[in-house]
């Protein structure tokens, strides 16, 4: 994915959602990856952890149920008015699209989108777990990372809290580390870290338009 930003290459898997960065509307790419996504950074020499987090794009389906005392559910498609809205808000937010920008640059990133898996991931609707065995919500095939390292909550307003399971070499959550059991708000763009794997969550409209020059 080369020229999407017109200043720097950047380094985007799966190719099924760096062509739709490039290619499609903003609209496409929330009704395929949802309004918000992961983007885990991958190094060289990390080839599993890559492929199995590319395969997560077509294997997690499911919204997330609201907890922390509250009972909606997330939506699955966002309507053309809240599109709309989330493109009106990225175009705002040029700082951190700049600094989207640039992280795609340096580093490739998978996007892996905030759901859990349909089959096969844990049980608990509320939650998307993650950790190094396959059972898990979001595997992370990687030493560092606890066998169930962590699980991610989300409110009803949409805002994501993250908690450790008691992991061996730690969540951290800008650069700070968790208390095990203690959940922890994460913001947009914020450096969540488990073990030693960077990644993030971003709005999917920020990620669109940090891949363009609108």
């Amino acid at each position: 994915m080369e020229g999407v930003a017109g200043e720097a290459r950047v380094h985007l898997l799966p190719e099924t959602v760096a062509r739709l960065v490039e290619t499609g509307s903003l609209e496409e790419l929330v009704a395929t990856v949802g309004a918000d996504v992961f983007l885990f950074e991958v190094q060289a020499g990390q080839e599993e952890l890559e492929s199995v987090l590319a395969a997560w794009q077509t294997s997690a389906t499911l919204p997330l149920v609201a907890t922390l005392g509250f009972r909606t559910v997330m939506a699955r498609r966002p309507s053309r008015a809240a599109v709309e809205r989330m493109a009106a808000g990225a175009a705002g937010e040029l700082d951190e699209r700049a600094r989207l920008r640039a992280l795609l640059a340096a580093h490739t990133h998978v996007v892996v989108p905030v759901r859990k898996r349909e089959v096969s991931g844990k049980a608990f609707s509320s939650r998307i777990s993650v950790g190094r065995a396959m059972n898990n919500d979001i595997v992370l095939r990687d030493e560092s990372v606890s066998k169930f390292h962590a699980w991610l909550e989300v409110d009803e307003e949409g805002k994501f809290f993250v908690t450790d399971a008691g992991s061996r070499n730690g969540t951290y959550v800008a650069g700070e580390r968790l208390p095990p059991k203690q959940c922890a708000r994460v913001s947009p763009g914020e450096e969540l870290r488990f073990a030693n794997i960077a990644s993030a969550i971003w709005p999917s409209a920020w990620l669109w338009s940090a891949c363009r020059d609108t």
